[in-house]
């Protein structure tokens, strides 16, 4: 009998993690959530959860739909940047690396001007852009380390279930969503 395949996720619990886990997991792979709390551990500990994976999904982020107060800000960062960063890290300490790593973004990555492909665009000069750009460069470390890399850029995610349509469906029940 073939054992299952494993997958550590980020961001398990979230809205897309909660939809993924639920397909991988219909398709026979078993999932590793990783948690806040195996991030507070040292890089040792948390490089022993991802021991023997197949796949590691980074879906991890505070929601971006709130007021981005300065502090704030420092949770997105902090939530992104930093807890990529403390992936990427313990990846260095594992015997045998995953098939590949798979680590989202956000289309605020690009300008909102001109025409963009993969290799040509012009990024955006904001917070999110930068944002973006940071979170993007700490999951790259990873290719260095000799592991496939693959970066989503998510743009809005809409479900009957949740996501944005959920908070943008009532303004228009009401009569508010436009003209």
């Amino acid at each position: 009998m073939e054992s299952r395949k494993l997958i550590a996720m980020t961001g398990a619990t979230g809205f897309i993690g909660t939809n993924m886990s639920r397909e991988f997991e219909n398709n026979g792979w078993k999932i590793i959530p990783l948690g806040r709390k195996d991030f507070a551990l040292p890089a040792e500990d948390l490089s022993a959860r991802l021991q023997g994976v197949d796949v590691v999904v980074n879906l991890a982020g505070a929601p971006l739909l709130k007021r981005w107060t300065e502090e704030y800000k420092k949770i997105l960062v902090e939530s992104r940047v930093a807890l990529t960063r403390k992936l990427v890290r313990a990846f260095k300490l594992l015997q045998k690396p995953p098939g590949v790593f798979f680590s989202t973004s956000a289309i605020g990555r690009y300008s909102p001007t001109g025409t963009h492909t993969e290799d040509d665009y012009i990024p955006a000069d904001d917070f999110l852009g930068h944002l973006t750009r940071d979170w993007e460069q700490e999951a790259l470390r990873a290719k260095e380390l000799g592991f496939r890399t693959v970066i989503f850029r998510f743009g809005v995610v809409l479900s009957k279930n949740g996501g944005a349509l959920a908070k943008m469906v009532p303004p228009f029940k009401l009569g508010l969503g436009g003209p």
